[in-house]
């Protein structure tokens, strides 16, 4: 009588599948495993606090909201204005530091911009090649060194920046919002705060 389909009991083990690790040879050493292999190593999530009612829904405060309107605006401005020169924010930003300093060492421009000296460091290798800034020893201590702005940056500069401030002036138009000045002010007051909390923090 042939066994069904359905007869298993019988069946011979290696006609079903492996059920583990396939044993080696006689003879030959069984493979060494990785370290956790089989395990979950990621660390486990904290337990979540209990509380007597439902938890709160997670709501966007105002820095949150300040930088999702800053990447808005940033973007705008990119496309519609500083595309047309291959310019990115931070090619326009560090012009702009740097027309408005007329000397400037690169390690304040960074600073002032709140970017990482290698960014910075790729914006002023592309400025310099298209003949807007240079590097020049400063007045006050030859050894160091300074980006100051050429005739062709300075102008360049203030095409831009005043498409930009057009920019601004449609957004904040009858809006009922503070006046240009005002926001700048706070804003440049929020930048000196969280610089200091970033020094006090590391």
């Amino acid at each position: 009588m042939h066994p069904s389909h359905h007869d298993t009991a019988n069946t011979p083990r290696r006609n079903r599948g492996p059920a583990g690790p396939v044993p080696a040879p006689p003879g030959v050493p069984a493979p060494r495993q990785p370290a956790g292999y089989g395990q979950n190593t990621a660390p486990p999530y904290p337990p979540a606090p209990r509380t007597a009612g439902p938890r709160p829904t997670p709501r966007p405060g105002a820095l949150v909201q300040l930088c999702r309107t800053a990447s808005l605006i940033r973007s705008t401005i990119e496309r519609t204005i500083l595309r047309e020169e291959k310019f990115t924010w931070n090619h326009f930003d560090a012009l702009l530091v740097v027309c408005v300093s007329r000397g400037i060492e690169a390690r304040r421009i960074a600073q002032e911009m709140g970017i990482a000296k290698a960014t910075l460091t790729a914006c002023l290798r592309t400025l310099i090649a298209r003949g807007l800034i240079y590097r020049a020893p400063a007045e006050h201590d030859r050894r160091t060194i300074v980006l100051v702005p050429t005739d062709a940056g300075m102008w360049l500069a203030t095409r831009l920046h005043t498409a930009v401030d057009d920019t601004q002036a449609r957004i904040l138009a009858g809006s009922g919002l503070p006046s240009g000045d005002l926001i700048a002010a706070l804003l440049r007051e929020l930048a000196r705060r969280g610089r200091a909390h970033a020094t006090t923090s590391t």
